[in-house]
């Protein structure tokens, strides 16, 4: 009998090891199962990260390029500010010279509308002067003279007289000055 009850202890622990084998067998197919599915999971992360990694570089890629763009389009907004400096001071400088040159301009009509005025004042004297004279008028080398053949020598004009009318306009320092010389 107890050669019976040994046996059967000995088969009871037999089989409770045997269920304790089978459910560490379990639980060792499962970890492997798990592990499998980690293995799986890493791949996939491993690829999403070489992927990221990827577009990472290719983004970093990108920004170098934009960067480098961005600080070549500062450098020509300088130059181009630079530029327009330059041409904001030439057309201010185009703009005094102008406005001289309308001055000038100016003066000058308001001096040739006096000078048309002096003209025609002085021939209006010239043409008095000739009426009260007998004498005609002629040109000789370039000078206005009056013809004392006609006249006698009661007459106050010489034959040797002439008239001679010089009209000159000479500027200094933007001032006129006007000579008559009358002989």
């Amino acid at each position: 009998k107890k050669y019976e009850e040994t046996v059967q202890l000995k088969m009871e622990k037999m089989l409770e090891l045997k269920r304790d084998l089978a459910k560490g067998n379990e639980i060792i197919i499962r970890f492997g199962n798990d592990l499998e599915k980690c293995k799986s999971d890493l791949q996939k992360y491993q690829q999403e990260l070489a992927k990221s990694r990827e577009k990472m570089k290719t983004k970093d890629q990108i920004a170098t390029k934009q960067e480098r763009i961005l600080q070549e389009k500062e450098r020509e907004l300088a130059n181009l500010q630079k530029e327009n400096a330059e041409i904001n001071s030439k057309l201010e400088k185009s703009s005094d010279s102008f406005q001289k040159l309308t001055e000038q301009h100016n003066e000058a009509k308001d001096l040739l509308k006096k000078n048309e005025a002096l003209i025609n004042y002085l021939n209006h004297k010239l043409t008095e002067l000739q009426n009260m004279q007998p004498q005609q008028p002629r040109i000789l080398n370039g000078n206005m003279t009056l013809d004392s053949s006609s006249s006698t020598t009661t007459n106050h004009f010489r034959p040797t007289s002439f008239l001679v009318f010089y009209f000159e306009t000479i500027y200094f320092s933007r001032k006129e000055k006007i000579r008559f010389l009358l002989l």
